[in-house]
Order: structure tokens, then sequence, then C-alpha cells
């Protein structure tokens, strides 16, 4: 090799990385020609060469300091020194991992390449096994087409056998001794449960557990699908297979390419020097980062320098790469919706070995390639299914195969409506299915006001069409969209349309996604999937199941709370005991919301708690209705609440005060803190937090009260409003009176403060967006942001007809162009349009 002089920093666009000395050593042999490191800044740490007319880049992990962190801040360093980069090559060794499909040997090359469901390389974390197997921590980006089609031009002259080039190049290292193949010892796989007995060869293994493979000459093969990459080396047969099955598809693993995919475009070339197991030793390395190499110098020779001139450098990538994150930013989301939401954080899982028959069924259904792409999960209110839901989105999200998840609520703002589910589920769908994100994209690019169209529209140029381009994921398992409580939507039109937009999209999954649906049965679901063929779904009711196996897991949840109980408020360690649980058990009835309603009654009850608990068992057993036992619980947390030491006046004036502030809470179309409501509907703080402090077991609120106010369960609401339930005139709420008062207090709001230029920008034609988001919470509080949005749907709700010369006409008088610019400052006037088209429609019925 000639040394000459050294082009300048523009010219080099090629980066090549190692992670140990030997790959460096095996990639420097590789160079045509060797330039000098330039005097000033960090080129001095880099090879710098030629490769056929390309300027390559050199660049090796400091020594000892392997793994993805390492590799990422190497890549970053390259980048920066050399901003023309135009791709990367992470050249060196692995561990391959030989199987029926791939006939994988010591010196074979392994080529990451992309499959309709990974880009080639996958993350995963092995310091976080679990019962369900590899939990992966990422999607990676796929090689850039330049290095696919360079790939497609050197395969298909090794299929013909024009390979000279490549046996030159590995005839060279045979002449280098530090890289010939006569320093090498037998191609030698073992059983994978057999480990290694020790010493710095396998003299000692036995031979009997040598695998049989067929005779192979000498060439080197070349491998193209998956690379697994993580932080930790995988040293056991029985591990590497486990891991291998878990990835389906995967043919060596590595330690770096995980952490430069996404930000790094390049591809990863790795020589096979052990099998990733106990037997591994370093004889083969110096021989299988030679292979590498040569490959590597191989493909890099078929690339047209004008090609590479022509394509974006690197940080050009990171630039569109921040375009198109932009751009999916601007669909409307629904932050809630996730089922790890900030707001979900504390919600729960199954406990280990319950539901253990459901959550069986539901993954041997999504690990299928056959039609049943959807699976409805039906159950009565408080038999788990949102626990469930949450379980199983849990454990898929772990695995990297979650799409996307809904979880609707009723009163929960915008997952209390269909307004941003597709929205949502596409953004979620682009960001963890990468090979959807571009399509998406250009989706959102082409219809920018896509999140007020039609969810049908939606649906089609969001969800459908990119699904199509995708192609089919057969051989890869599917991503899984988890749509929960599909009946707290508040529309049952809406939910009518998903479920005829999810049946007409199953072609276009092509076993890409599938869709898990929980919800009660509802008429409006069950005549929705009355319409969808029996072929193409599995329905599972849950409240079918036995109720031994129902029983088994309530008397586990039960257990298991009351023993942190028993601990919290320092009783005996076998309190309750056996048979009180048992009892409880029965009177659940298959709920687990009455136990979980239970026991946060009795854990409230602080040192009355096993007084609490005895109130619970001595109640009525005769009904054998689950929903009456529901009833009944709910009763008692409202009658705990109002102590007997008040006169029964004080108690009528209480009762009033809790229907006001309770029926509040469940009419709400989104939740609001304590603060937020008590301006709302015009009650002091301190009333209503002396009311609310002893309502924690149907009530999810922080000690403080300042976070939003929910309820642990829906069907608290149901109950609550139902006078065929709640029997007791003295905690019945009318929802009609509720909306009404809700309404007016709604106007009375915005009447005193809604006013021209409410935010003080003081320059009209301000762009929402220009001015800082502190700036407008301090101007428009939670209440007048709630009051806006919701007043004319509370109004809609109490059937109440409209007057000339009432307070809702004198807002509009004096008010409407007020209350417009205020929803233009929260970017929700389209939802102001769609208000006042309700109102002119709520105006003719009042006139009639």
């Amino acid at each position: 090799m000639s040394k000459r002089r050294r082009p300048s920093v523009e010219d080099y666009a090629v980066g090549w990385i190692c992670a140990l000395p030997i790959e460096l050593a095996a990639a420097t042999e590789m160079l045509d020609e060797t330039y000098d490191s330039f005097e000033n800044g960090g080129s001095s740490r880099y090879n710098l060469g030629r490769i056929s007319e390309h300027n390559v880049v050199l660049a090796c992990l400091p020594k000892g300091q392997m793994g993805t962190n390492s590799a990422a801040t190497v890549a970053a360093e390259l980048k920066s020194s050399f901003p023309s980069i135009r791709f990367g090559v992470l050249v060196g060794i692995g561990g391959g991992v030989p199987s029926a499909d791939a006939d994988i040997r010591l010196g074979d090359v392994v080529v990451s390449l992309p499959g309709k469901m990974h880009g080639g390389v996958i993350q995963y974390d092995f310091g976080k096994f679990t019962a369900n197997g590899v939990e992966r921590t990422g999607f990676l980006n796929a090689p850039p087409t330049l290095l696919l089609e360079a790939i497609a031009r050197v395969q298909a002259s090794h299929i013909r056998g024009q390979d000279t080039r490549l046996r030159e190049y590995i005839s060279h290292f045979n002449r280098v001794p530090a890289f010939s193949s006569a320093n090498l010892g037998r191609d030698v796989l073992f059983d994978a449960n057999y480990r290694h007995i020790g010493g710095p060869t396998c003299e000692k293994c036995s031979k009997e557990r040598i695998v049989e493979r067929g005779l192979r000459n000498n060439d080197v093969v070349i491998h193209y699908g998956l690379i697994a990459s993580g932080n930790l080396v995988i040293k056991d047969g029985v591990e590497r297979e486990r891991v291998a099955s878990e990835l389906e598809g995967v043919l060596c693993f590595e330690m770096e390419a995980a952490g430069m995919m996404n930000t790094f475009p390049c591809l990863v070339i790795r020589g096979i020097c052990d099998y990733a197991d106990s037997h591994k030793n370093k004889e083969w390395q110096p021989y299988a980062a030679a292979m590498a190499a040569a490959y590597t110098k191989d493909l890099l020779s078929v690339i047209p320098p004008t090609a590479v001139a022509q394509a974006r450098t690197t940080i050009e990538n990171l630039r569109e790469k921040q375009v198109i994150e932009e751009t999916l930013n601007r669909l409307p989301y629904a932050v809630e919706a996730a089922f790890n939401s900030y707001q979900r954080q504390h919600e729960r899982t199954c406990l280990v070995g319950t539901r253990v028959h459901v959550l069986e069924e539901i993954n041997n259904w999504s690990k299928k390639k056959d039609n049943r792409s959807i699976f409805w999960l039906n159950g009565w209110a408080g038999t788990g299914k949102s626990t469930i839901a949450g379980t199983i989105a849990r454990q898929y999200y772990d695995k990297q195969y979650l799409g996307a998840s809904f979880f609707f609520s009723r009163g929960g703002g915008d997952i209390g409506h269909a307004g941003k589910f597709v929205t949502t589920i596409a953004r979620q769908l682009a960001s963890n299915i990468l090979p959807l994100q571009q399509f998406v994209y250009e989706a959102v690019a082409l219809y920018s006001a896509i999140g007020t169209q039609s969810l049908s529209d939606q649906w089609r140029h969001l969800i459908l069409n990119p699904l199509s381009k995708m192609g089919s994921g057969s051989g890869s398992p599917s991503y899984l969209l988890v749509i929960d409580a599909l009946d707290e939507c508040d529309d049952d039109k809406d939910i009518q349309v998903i479920l005829s937009l999810l049946t007409e999209a199953q072609p276009a999954f092509n076993n890409i996604l599938r869709v898990l649906i929980t919800s009660r049965p509802n008429l409006p679901i069950e005549v929705g999937f009355s319409r969808i063929p029996p072929a193409t779904h599995c329905a599972f009711i849950l409240h079918h199941l036995p109720l031994e196996a129902v029983n088994h897991d309530i008397v586990s949840f039960l257990q298991h709370e009351l023993k942190t109980i028993a601990q919290d408020q320092a009783l005996e360690p076998a309190w309750p005991g056996a048979e009180a649980i048992e009892r409880l058990a029965t009177r659940a009835s298959g709920l687990f919301i009455w136990c979980a309603t239970a026991c946060r009654f009795i854990q409230e009850g602080d040192f009355y708690a096993e007084e609490r608990l005895n109130s619970l068992l001595k109640g009525s057993t005769s009904s054998t209705v689950p929903e009456e036992h529901l009833n009944e619980i709910y009763m008692s947390v409202l009658r705990a609440a109002i102590l007997p030491t008040y006169t029964e006046q004080e108690k009528g004036k209480l009762y009033d005060h809790l229907r006001h502030v309770l029926g509040t809470i469940v009419i709400l179309y989104s939740p609001l803190p304590l603060e937020s409501m008590c301006k709302l509907i015009q009650v002091p703080k301190q009333r209503a937090t002396k009311i609310l402090v002893r309502l924690h077991a149907i009530l999810d609120v922080s000690d403080n009260f300042t976070g939003p106010l929910r309820l642990h369960h829906p069907s608290f609401r149901d109950f609550l409003i139902d006078n065929q339930r709640c029997r007791d005139p003295d905690f019945f709420v009318d929802k009609h009176r509720v909306h009404h008062r809700l309404a007016e207090s709604c106007v009375k709001l915005m009447s005193s403060t809604l006013k021209q230029d409410i935010c003080g920008v003081n320059a009209p034609g301000t762009l929402a967006d220009d001015v800082d988001k502190t700036q407008k919470q301090q101007c428009l509080l939670s209440e007048i942001q709630y009051a806006c949005l919701y007043w004319v749907q509370h109004l809609q709700d109490s059937n109440v007809l409209l007057k000339d010369g009432d307070a809702i006409h004198q807002f509009l008088i004096y008010h409407v162009l007020h209350w417009l610019e205020t929803l233009s400052w929260m970017r929700r006037l389209s939802e102001g349009i769609r208000a006042l088209l309700s109102l002119e429609s709520l105006a003719l019925v009042s006139s009639l």
C-alpha cells in the first residue's frame, strides 16, 4: 500500500467502524491507499484511506469499551469530525446461531438485511429476561438504500460464481500470518444443552455431544438476514437458543449495532468466530474479522462514486428524520390513551398465577397466522377486562410487539370519545413499526387537515393504505393493537364505525397487525360483532369462565391485598384468615372490582379496618346477581362517609353537598383537579375536600388533591345515576339535573372571565404556537378551558330547551367571539365550530 497526501475532510464519504483492534487491523489491510491524519482536530484517532474510488475513515472503539453506548459515542464523534460522511459500515466478529434454516459455520459472514417487520438489526436487553421471554428495547432503522442496492449486485455476482474479487481479498489475508486460515482449529458445534468442561480448548469436552453436520467445502458463505444486538456477550447454548426463538430468524449476535442504527445510517457485517455458547474461544476471531473485512471491500467496490456523492450526508438524514417526527406530531394525540401513560402508571397488571387461561388464549391467538385477526374479550363490568388488557399490552410492549394501544374511559376527555382515536393509533404505529413510519408521514404531509376528517377517511389514509404498502408480515410475529373498554366511547355510532373499519381492514393487516378489543356486552358492540364473519374473529366471554377458576384468582388477589393491609395496619400476619377470605370471594360473585373496592374500603378504615371487614362479611348474601353485590358495596362506601354523630339536619345538608360534588365528578366529560372543579361549580374547596376524603375507595385522588379527580372504575358512575341500582334517594344523582347545573356553571364562568385578547398578547394575528405555553396556562386555567370545550355538550344532555333572553342567549350576544378566540388559543377552534352547529340544532328543537 502506498502513501500519499490525504484528501480534505469534506472528501470522506464512508465511515468504517470496528469494536476490536483485530477488526481495525483487518480493515486497514483492505485499504488500497492510506493517508496521513489531519494535524488539527480529532482526526488523529482515525485511520484514513481509500477503497476503490471511496475515501474511507476507519474508527475503532476505545480499548475495553464495548457495547451499544460506546458505539453510539464513536459514531457521533465520527459524524462531527467528518460532516460529509454518507453512510457507515459496522464490521467485525459475531456469534453465530446455526439452525435448520441457516447452516452457519465458523468463518462465514452475516450481513444485516431488513425484512418486512424489522430493519435488519433487533436490539434486546439481556439485563431484563422475564417469564415471557426477552424484552427488546427498540425497532432499529434499515440500512440506506444505496447499500441495499450494492448487496443485491454483490449477491447476484456470487450466485453466478463471479466472486473473483472476494476470493482475491480473502487470498490476501491468507498471506498475512495474523489472519491466515492455517492457524485455525476444527469447526465444532456442540449440542446447545452441553456446557464446556473447562480449559482454554474443548479437548476435555465429550465428542459424543458434537452435532453432526454435513461436509462443506472451504468457501466462505455469506448469509443475509437478522442480527441481534445487545450489551452483553451470550456464552451459553441454551440461552442462545432461547433468545433466538424469541427473536425468530436471528443469524448472529453482536454488541454494537443497536447503538448506531437509528442515528448513523449503516450496514452491519459480522464474521462468525464462535457459536455464542460456553465453548467459545478467540482462536477464530482474526480469521472471522478478515472475512468480514473482505466482504466489506467487495461490497464497497461495486458502489459508483457518483451514487455516493448524490446520497444525503448523515447530518442531512438526521434533519429529514426531524422533519418526519415534526410532521407526525401534528396529528391530534390523546396523551392518556396509551396503556402506560403517566395517568395510568399506578394501574396494576394481573398477579402472577392468575387469569392464566384467558391470557394463554390471547397469547396463542396472537401468534397464529390465520384470518382471525380480531379478538373480542367481553365481560360484565368489574370482571377484570382492563387489567387483562393492560397485562397483555405490557407483555407485548416489553417484547416490542405492541403496535398501539387506546384505552377508552368515559368522562376522560380525549379518551372518552373517538375524535382522536385513529390519529393517536397512527402516531403510535408509526413510532413502533418503523417500516410504517414513512408511509404514515407521507399521508400526513399529503392530507394536512386529516385530523379534522371523518373516521373513515382518517383510517383509510393513516392506517389502511400504509399497512397495504408494507406487504405481508408472514414469517415474523404480528404486532398487537389493544383497544380497551370500547363501550366507554361516548358515541354508539362511532363504536359501530370503529368495528366496521377494523373488519374492512383485515385483508390489509397481512399478518402484520392483530387487534385485541375489550368491552362489556353492550348492544351496539354486539350488533357490530354480529356483522363480522365468525371466521375472521375470536370471541371470549369472561363471565362464562368456570366459577372455580375465577374464585381461585379472586382469592389470590384478596390474599395479596389483605396481606398488605395487615402489614400497614400492624395487624396479625395471618389476618384475616382463610375463612374470611373465602367468604369475601363468595360475596364478590366473580367481580374483581368488588374485591378492589372492598380492599380500598377496608384500608381507608385505618384504625377501624377490622370493623369494616366485618361489616362486609355481615352483608346480605341472598342475591346471586353479581351487580347486586356491587351495588351493596358502593352503598356501604357512601354510607360510611356520613358519620353517625351528625344530626338529621346536618346529614340532610351533607347529602345535598355530596350529591352535588360526586354528581359533578361522575358527569364531567374530562376530569378536573379539585380546585378547578370547585371554581367551576362554586363550591368551597374545604367543603369538597371534607366530603371526598372519606371516599378513596371509589375515587382515585392524590393525597393532596392536586391531580384530576377520577373514578377507580366506571361501574360506580353507572350505579350512581341509575335509580334502579342506587335506590337511596340521598345518594342517587339525576344526570339531567347535573348536566343542566354544569351548563349553567360553565356559562356563568365564561361570562365573567372571557374577554378580548384574554392572553394579553396585544398583537392581533399572533399564532397560538408563538405564545409562551406558561403564559397561556396562566390566562386559560383548567376550569376555563373545560367550560369552553364542554358547555354545549352539557346543555344538550340536560334536555333543557333554550329561550330568548336566557343566560345562554345573553352569553352568545356578548361573548361568542371571546369564546371562539379562547378556543383558538387552545388550538380547539374546530370543536367550537361543531359546538355551534349542535347549538343551532338545539335552538331549532326549542323553537318547535
